[in-house]
């Protein structure tokens, strides 16, 4: 399987995830709409760091961030790298031609086998 393809997955995979905990919350506690917004904006911003530079998509296909150098990026590069997230439709376009998102290439990192 393409490495792109892999990257696609590993997306869904965590949104999947991100989706399955508000449905979770919905069922124990009353929550708004706003507390799901909340949940959304975390899990989309801080999935990189739950397995040091791999989401749980990313390490269930094998995947992991690196700088181009081949150095584990910092914590709020991980972060910053999901800002991007409002224009996920134009990040799927970039992945397909280019395997690289906006933020990539502005901090210089790069999704790499594990």
């Amino acid at each position: 399987m393409s490495l792109k393809i892999r990257r696609i997955l590993a997306n869904c995979v965590d949104y999947y995830i991100i989706v399955l905990l508000i449905v979770i919350l919905s069922l124990i506690i009353d929550h708004s709409l706003f507390i799901d917004c909340i949940i959304i904006i975390c899990g989309v911003l801080f999935k990189d760091l739950m397995f040091r530079n791999q989401s749980i998509g990313k390490k269930l296909f094998k995947l992991k961030i690196s700088t181009i150098n081949g150095n584990t990026p910092n914590q709020l590069i991980l972060i910053l790298r999901n800002l991007t997230v409002i224009i996920w439709p134009i990040e799927i376009i970039l992945i397909f031609i280019y395997n690289r998102r906006i933020m990539d290439s502005i901090l210089k990192t790069q999704v790499v086998e594990s």
